[in-house]
């Protein structure tokens, strides 16, 4: 018995200093080491042999894309102070825009598709099957919605169509120019940094055209990817996108019940 709470008091002392040292060091190192562009602008990479260097996956959502009529706009990339973003831009018919990403920090590297359509009040809405919680706070500009589990880029489509076309009446589609894909994320990611100043994230102030984080965008930043508040905004935000899509799923049911 002696032993078994002797192991459980060094338990317990061995967890207290590893989330005082998260929760409190953490966010020190974050605040030292983060940094963002104060503005956006993407070259287009001419390379030919672009996405042969991308993963298999990468190439095969490439593929798949197409497949879904859509149109290969470009491809660029994004260094940040703690990861290296590649992305190639699609365009439909409609106007909406199609996002394969591939975000590369230290040895991991991630990839995932996003869906995004613009409106006639300048909102955007996205859809995604990014698997992880953004680092990031809302945006009032911008409705998230994602869905980790569904990996057939057919699926995560009729789930980005439906959810847009049940939004609400002032949020009309707005088709993206053709030809200005990039500018006009250039514009949406602006906007957002912006955003994040505004809200005490970031600072105002731009050294070598980057902006740090705030003590306080740095504490919130680390504090969303720890225990426990990580898995209680990933529930959330994964119960948000799957009743928007089962909202906009009825709304649809219930248009066709009433034609018949």
């Amino acid at each position: 018995m002696d032993v078994l709470t002797t192991a459980l008091k060094w338990a317990v002392s061995f967890s207290l200093m590893f989330f005082t040292f998260m929760y409190l060091a953490g966010p020190l190192l974050v605040w030292r080491l983060q940094r963002s562009p104060a503005s956006f602008h993407f070259s287009r990479i001419d390379d030919p042999d672009f996405l042969e260097k991308r993963t298999a996956e990468f190439q095969a959502m490439h593929a798949a894309l197409q497949s879904l009529g859509f149109s290969y706009a470009g491809s660029s990339s994004m260094a940040m102070s703690h990861s290296q973003t590649f992305f190639s831009l699609y365009r439909d018919n409609n106007g909406m825009l199609a996002s394969l990403v591939t975000a590369k920090g230290g040895s991991r590297e991630l990839t995932y598709t996003e869906f995004t359509q613009h409106h006639a009040d300048d909102s955007v809405t996205n859809v995604s099957n990014l698997a992880f919680i953004g680092v990031f706070p809302p945006s009032r500009h911008k409705r998230s919605f994602r869905f980790p589990h569904i990996h057939d880029l057919k699926e995560l489509l009729e789930a980005a169509r439906s959810i847009t076309r049940h939004l609400p009446v002032e949020s009309s589609p707005r088709p993206f120019p053709v030809g200005k894909e990039f500018p006009a994320i250039e514009k949406f990611l602006l906007r957002e940094a912006n955003e994040l100043v505004e809200k005490g994230w970031y600072a105002a102030g731009v050294v070598e055209g980057y902006r740090r984080l705030t003590l306080k965008g740095a504490c919130l930043m680390t504090w969303r990817l720890l225990w426990p508040a990580r898995p209680l905004i990933n529930h959330a935000e994964k119960k948000q996108a799957r009743q928007a899509l089962l909202r906009a799923r009825q709304a649809e049911s219930g248009n066709i019940t009433s034609q018949n």
